[in-house]
């Protein structure tokens, strides 16, 4: 069983990177996986977070693949996230929803669909039978006006380019009919398992703040496990 974990290296700050990469590593040598860094830009007239569908390409050659952000931990005591559910299933962090009109505008795939979630991105499980949530496509910014934001929005604050490899893997969720199971809501209720065997802690400004975030972190859940 071939596995793979991925995350994403281009211009992120090393401040936070040299903290959450070696929690990777650890993770990916713990369950066998090769860990695999996508650190040059194959789509460089596109937002960055588009570089993220190199992963299509990437799985092919895996029976599964575990996509993590560079702003993410995984405790190194979780068990195989690979292992939890057969292939047929992508397998997400926390259930979410589109939630008009809020986020992103309904597409006919989502109406066909009828479930409404919405992808977080930031961790996707997913195998060889369901690598087309990361399917690319062709001109990813067409799909800009599709995504809502504001004050009322997708963090408001942030550009719309932000939130568009969430609105491409959200349609394509909906486009192949992908079965989906969510770690939060699933499968932790059913071991008792605490939500903080992932921590999840998106870029922001203040740079300070999230290595105070993580190094407490380290101190409250790693060091005491």
């Amino acid at each position: 069983m071939k596995k793979a974990l991925v995350t994403m290296d281009i211009d992120y700050p090393k401040e936070i990177t040299k903290i959450t990469f070696p929690y990777l590593k650890q993770y990916a040598n713990k369950i066998g996986a090769d860990f695999i860094t996508i650190d040059s830009r194959k789509h460089p007239n596109e937002p960055l977070n588009i570089e993220k569908f190199q992963l299509y390409d990437i799985s092919k050659d895996y029976d599964w693949t575990i996509w993590i952000d560079a702003d993410a931990i995984i405790h190194p005591h979780c068990f195989d996230l690979t292992e939890i559910y057969s292939k047929e299933y992508v397998i997400l962090d926390s259930k979410t929803y589109i939630n008009l009109p809020y986020t992103y505008k309904h597409n006919i795939y989502t109406r066909r669909d009828g479930r409404g979630y919405r992808i977080p991105t930031w961790l996707t499980v997913f195998s060889d039978w369901t690598r087309d949530l990361w399917k690319p496509y062709d001109n990813p910014k067409q799909y800009l006006p599709e995504i809502l934001s504001g004050d009322y929005g997708l963090e408001g604050s942030k550009s719309k380019e932000h939130f568009l490899n969430g609105y491409l893997t959200t349609r394509n969720l909906s486009k192949y009919g992908l079965k989906v199971k969510f770690l939060i809501q699933d499968y932790f209720p059913s071991i008792d398992a605490p939500e903080c065997l992932l921590f999840h802690k998106p870029f922001q400004n203040y740079m300070n703040r999230m290595i105070r975030d993580f190094r407490e972190y380290e101190r409250r859940v790693i060091s005491t496990k």
